[in-house]
């Protein structure tokens, strides 16, 4: 037996909304390796001498850089992606409370369905 629509459409939502937490929370894992990269460069900028020289890749090419001006996109970067990761976990979280609204009305419908088919074969029963 086939799900009726109305119950149909709703577990596609709800498979559909797994999908959007799995991409989200992929994300954010994502996101966490980018800032652990940043703060391991953080911590090689301090141990080096303000004399020391750092290079930046752009595109095929090595560009000496400032030590500060470094330091300082690094900081810039790492600001950047703490609030993408506060972004992202908002967006879980709402996700995941959505997730949860539709999987108990997945629920109540499905219970209706059921209650709705025992009382018809009661009557044909009868």
């Amino acid at each position: 037996m086939s799900l009726p629509p109305a119950l149909q459409e709703l577990a596609n939502e709800l498979n559909k909304q797994k999908q959007d937490l799995q991409q989200t929370v992929g994300e954010r894992q994502r996101l966490e390796t980018q800032l652990q990269e940043s703060k391991i460069v953080k911590l090689e900028f301090d141990q080096l001498d303000d004399e020391a020289k750092i290079f930046k890749m752009i595109g095929p090419v090595l560009v000496p850089q400032d030590k500060a001006e470094a330091d300082s996109n690094v900081s810039k970067r790492m600001d950047f992606i703490q609030k993408q990761i506060a972004s992202v976990e908002d967006r879980i979280k709402t996700l995941q409370t959505s997730l949860q609204e539709k999987q108990a009305e997945l629920q109540l419908k499905a219970q209706e369905l059921q209650q709705q088919m025992q009382q018809q074969q009661q009557a044909a029963s009868s």
